[in-house]
């Protein structure tokens, strides 16, 4: 989880942006789960309804409240 935590905070995850700026080239470089806007880190993580989903679900299943933040 650390791992993970600390490449978000990098933007070192292989989001398709970033698969981009290393020369891989995609179909497209929108949100897989949404299709909607870019599948940025900031979209992934924090702006996607269907990770927002999926993160409030988590928050119910932990038993936690869920905040919901904008950005980074």
């Amino acid at each position: 989880m650390q791992t993970i935590a600390w490449r978000v905070l990098l933007d070192r995850l292989l989001t398709q942006l970033n698969l981009e700026d290393r020369g891989i080239i995609l179909d497209s470089n929108l949100c897989v789960m949404c299709g909607v806007e870019e599948n940025t880190m900031n979209h992934v993580f924090f702006k996607c309804k269907i990770a927002w989903l999926v993160w409030s679900k988590c928050s119910q299943w932990i038993g936690e409240k869920f905040v919901n933040h904008s950005e980074v």
